[in-house]
């Protein structure tokens, strides 16, 4: 539930029985994913969030099934962000949105009831695409499995590669796991994974990047572009240029990690990677640009550009 009275933004959640006992700020993180702890810990430290009309001032205090929980005064913290990330394209089948850094894979960052079909990590931005019913959850989870969905990501590294086009196709298994983190390895018996590349020229990147538009739709090859925004073009030729490369990568499985893991396997990790060896920056330099598949009868082709956060390099 979301309302705003007189000044106030405030929020207000009910726990449910399956979240029952845990901690008060891992509660919040899985009901407002586009905020990090920090921010929710500093929420709860300023007495900005009531428990059945009682402050809690313990991030760490257990919530209990069937708990209020409030939030207000956002606003006077300058918390308070654009709720939902921008929408490419919506039908009566599915939603595309552009997922910024930084916001985990979740429903909730569509305003309209969805359902999940894939992932992106937390720190890739870029096309994202939810089911609004469940046989076209059922579809779109049966295209993916198949391998019928194209996916286009950009990768800027450091090193360059030593050759035009390149693949990788080690194996990927999970290396660590402990306390919600996640790391993959390079396994030997690990399950199968494949992941093209290239090397995008200079003279290629403005086939790439749109100037004028932040995301652009194709139904059935009729093309459309959406909102305009400021020109993005000189700033990756820069980055490609001067301290980093741009790389397309075409993942052909799904593994957790993939593209990330293969680059930096073939000694090309990305910049902003440091969990897979990659050179410090503002966030993971990982951009899913584009998706492409075919729902019933109709062919969907979804483009993100990528936004100016990769000038941290220039």
């Amino acid at each position: 539930m979301h309302k705003k009275t007189s000044n106030i933004e405030m929020l207000t959640f009910k726990v449910p029985s399956k979240y029952s006992g845990s901690p008060l700020i891992d509660f919040l993180y899985l009901m407002m994913p586009h905020f990090s702890k920090k921010k929710l810990k500093q929420l709860i430290d300023n007495k900005c969030v009531r428990v059945n009309n009682l402050y809690f001032d313990r991030s760490k205090k257990p919530v209990f099934s069937g708990a209020k929980v409030v939030i207000n005064r956002l606003e006077s913290l300058n918390l308070v962000q654009s709720t939902f990330p921008q929408v490419v394209y919506s039908d009566e089948h599915i939603v595309c949105i552009s997922k910024p850094s930084g916001y985990i894979s979740s429903t909730k960052l569509v305003h309209d009831p969805v359902y999940l079909v894939h992932r992106l990590d937390k720190e890739t931005s870029g096309c994202m695409i939810f089911a609004k019913s469940r046989a076209c959850e059922e579809e779109l989870l049966r295209l993916f499995k198949e391998r019928l969905v194209e996916k286009k990501y950009l990768a800027v590294v450091n090193k360059m590669p030593s050759k035009q086009v390149f693949c990788s196709t080690a194996p990927i298994a999970v290396s660590k796991s402990h306390s919600g983190f996640k790391k993959m390895g390079i396994i030997s018996n690990g399950k199968a994974a494949r992941t093209d590349y290239e090397m995008i020229q200079k003279a290629d990147i403005a086939q790439l990047f749109n100037q004028k538009y932040t995301s652009s739709y194709s139904l059935n090859g009729k093309k459309c572009y959406v909102a305009s925004k400021d020109a993005t073009q000189d700033i990756l030729i820069d980055c490609h240029q001067d301290k980093g490369h741009l790389i397309l990568a075409k993942p052909k499985t799904g593994r957790t990690h993939q593209i990330r893991l293969h680059l930096s396997h073939l000694g090309l990790p990305i910049v902003g990677d440091m969990t897979y060896g990659g050179a410090s920056a503002q966030r993971v330099l990982l951009h899913a640009h584009s998706i492409e598949f075919t729902l019933f009868t109709t062919q969907y082709t979804f483009t993100v550009y990528p936004e100016k956060v990769f000038d941290v390099l220039s």
